[in-house]
């Protein structure tokens, strides 16, 4: 049956529309929060993408956080065994989903790529990762694309990181891979530190 339906796909080809769904980021969970935090990731279209099914995701790994990108189609051609993923792999996400193929790659890509890198690891999809980004640097990284009237997202640790200058946590983080730290700066003084 499954090289029927790959058959199929390839002649005729599997009527998924990958056009952009939304500039805001998306999540496994409606709550992004949870999305990032406890599924792992979280995922939006920004307009610069090069190609139309292609996601930018923010995603969790080893303690740290990263950025990349990834494109639907790829992740249709793992579950088409057309990569890495043997026949067994395959067959191993559609049980623990409880799915046939075809109603796997019908669904959109936030459960296909919650589904695989909850089966499969994240590091198999996105490559390897430098865990470039702490928690505060991924909060204000997410706050920067939330949908209208979604509240900001706030680190819930008591060491939140706030602004020496002025106290505020409005802060923006960007790493900086020639110190190994982390540029910061306060958005409502200007300040500028590092930590």
């Amino acid at each position: 049956m499954r090289r029927d339906l790959i058959k199929r796909i390839l002649t005729e080809g599997l009527n998924l529309s990958y056009a952009p769904k939304n500039i805001y980021w998306e999540g496994y969970d409606v709550n992004l929060e949870e999305s990032l935090f406890e599924y792992g990731f979280v995922a939006r279209q920004p307009e610069n993408k090069d190609y139309p099914d292609e996601w930018f995701v923010l995603y969790a790994y080893a303690g740290a956080f990263d950025t990349g990108w990834i494109r639907e189609s790829d992740l249709d051609k793992y579950m088409l065994g057309q990569d890495w993923m043997d026949e067994r792999e395959i067959q191993n996400t559609l049980d623990s989903r409880n799915q046939t193929l075809e109603e796997w790659l019908n669904q959109g890509f936030l459960s296909k790529f919650g589904d695989l890198i909850g089966e499969h690891g994240v590091d198999n999809f996105m490559g390897g990762s430098y865990g470039m980004l702490d928690k505060n640097a991924a909060i204000d990284l997410l706050n920067k694309h939330l949908p209208p009237n979604t509240p900001r997202i706030t680190a819930e640790d008591e060491d939140t990181l706030v602004c020496p200058e002025c106290g505020s946590d409005n802060i923006d983080s960007d790493y900086n891979y020639d110190t190994g730290q982390t540029d910061r700066r306060c958005r409502n003084c200007e300040h500028e530190f590092r930590t």
